[in-house]
């Protein structure tokens, strides 16, 4: 006890200096009770020693206090090492996490670009694994196959081809060497049949490759299909273009050569008939010469209709008055039990045009349509203005932006295939005797001769559609009908 202190005093002071405050305070008193005990230890003391006190004792505790102390600040310096060294990782890590953030949105940037590639990719593209099962497929495989990704994902490939095909690429799948795959392994990839959502068949170009995988056991492959439906139509179109231009090329020059002929058989036909006017029986043999003859020069007419690149009466005529003129025509021509229908478009149907070429058109189409019809049936002649779809330019070479699209629709038999690819080659007919297999060669000449085109629809068993375009004529003029 200080006159103006005391050790409590001393303590508070102690604990409260920078330098000091580490140092380890012990009181030793004469205050025995248990408040000036807890006070002391309040401020900061680490013992209390009451008198009368051992020397030993005193000793032996200010060891401990100093040892402790000395832990404890070993501790301290540990812990500061240690706050240093977590400092220094967390900054590592967190370089770390900056730079993963990076890399991840370089990928996350890569992969958009990869799947928007594939999204506006033209080809459809789809991946499957070693068992055909299929893992993505994109917008342009759905356009081409008609299924949406989420029919098809998790399903085997059976589902978009051919049996025959389905079993070569399955078997293409488990070979481990390329040399024993076929070529749908190879750079053209191979033409099949492939099967849309419908049923429909078409054909396909599809090649194949092996993505790289880490996982041995799980070989992933992507395969890439290109829809050949409009190519293989136009590649039938331009033959059907190039074949008719030969026949032409060739039957104008024969005809010619034949008309000649025949001129020279009319007209001594014709000088006998006139000497032998009192023979009849051999009168009767001039005049069976001369309705041979003119039997011919009828045929040569057919022909040389084909074979011409131009009409000399081409006008602006509207197809709904030639149809609705042509109308008693065709129903004398049809059966009984055959009803004939007309939805003819409200607008104007105007084209450049030969209507007589145009009437003969009509007429046999008409006759055709009876004849697919024995038992009876619906014949149905329409008309509208259409802006052709892109497809349709494609496949039929159209070039203009708006045409007048006639249609003469039946419910009779119907073609298959094969037929539909020879209907217009001259002298083609299934009529049999009954048929010359020059109608339809007329028609599609005639489309030529028009700037136009003409396709064919048909199914076996469910009829037979023709629809003829003809380029829209907006400008009327005086020779218009």
């Amino acid at each position: 006890m200080l006159p103006d202190s005391n050790g409590f005093d001393l303590c508070r002071w102690i604990k409260s200096h920078p330098l000091l405050s580490s140092i380890p305070v012990i009181f030793l008193t004469v205050k025995t009770s248990i408040e000036d005990e807890i006070k002391g230890f309040a401020l900061g003391a680490v013992d209390y020693i009451t008198k009368p006190l051992s020397p030993p004792i005193v000793k032996a505790r200010v060891k401990t206090q100093l040892a402790l102390s000395s832990a404890h600040q070993h501790e301290l310096q540990r812990a500061d090492s240690l706050d240093e060294v977590i400092a220094q990782r967390t900054n590592e890590l967190l370089k770390e996490i900056e730079e993963r953030k990076t890399i991840e949105q370089a990928l996350r940037h890569q992969e958009g670009e990869l799947r928007m590639i594939l999204d506006n990719a033209l080809a459809g593209i789809f991946s499957s694994d070693e068992n055909g099962i299929i893992q993505s497929f994109n917008p342009a495989a759905e356009k081409i196959f008609s299924y949406s990704k989420e029919e098809v994902i998790g399903k085997n490939i059976s589902l978009l081809f051919s049996d025959a095909f389905s079993k070569q690429y399955m078997k293409d799948l488990k070979q481990d060497s390329v040399k024993n795959r076929s070529d749908l392994f190879q750079k053209s990839g191979k033409e099949i049949i492939g099967v849309r959502k419908d049923s429909e068949v078409f054909p396909l170009q599809v090649m194949v490759a092996e993505l790289p995988s880490n996982d041995k056991s799980n070989r992933r492959f992507i395969s890439s299909i290109f829809d050949l439906s409009i190519q293989k139509q136009q590649e039938r179109q331009l033959f059907q273009f190039s074949k008719m231009e030969s026949i032409s090329t060739l039957t104008g020059g024969i005809v010619h050569d034949y008309n000649n002929m025949l001129g020279v058989i009319l007209g001594y036909a014709e000088l006998l008939q006139a000497q032998l006017k009192n023979d009849p029986t051999l009168y009767n043999y001039a005049d069976t010469i001369v309705k041979s003859a003119e039997r011919g020069s009828a045929l040569s007419k057919k022909l040389l209709s084909i074979s011409r690149r131009e009409s000399n009466q081409k006008n602006k005529h509207d197809i709904n008055y030639l149809v609705v003129e042509m109308q008693q025509i065709v129903e004398k021509l049809l059966d009984v039990n055959i009803l004939l229908e007309l939805n003819l478009s409200l607008l104007p149907c105007h084209a450049q045009m030969d209507a007589g070429d145009f009437n003969d058109a009509l007429l046999n189409l008409c006759t055709n349509a009876k004849h697919a019809m024995p038992m009876g049936g619906r014949l149905n002649i329409s008309t509208e203005v259409i802006e052709p779809s892109n497809e349709e330019k494609q496949i039929l070479q159209l070039q203009e932006d708006d045409y007048i699209k006639l249609s003469i629709s039946d419910t009779g038999t119907g073609m298959d295939e094969t037929v539909i690819a020879k209907i217009f080659d001259p002298f083609y007919t299934t009529k049999g005797e009954q048929g010359t297999g020059l109608g339809m060669a007329q028609v599609y000449s005639f489309m030529q001769r028009s700037n136009g085109a003409i396709s064919v629809d048909s199914t076996i068993g469910y009829g037979t559609s023709i629809y003829l375009y003809f380029p829209l004529s907006s400008v009327l003029s005086p020779d218009t009908a």
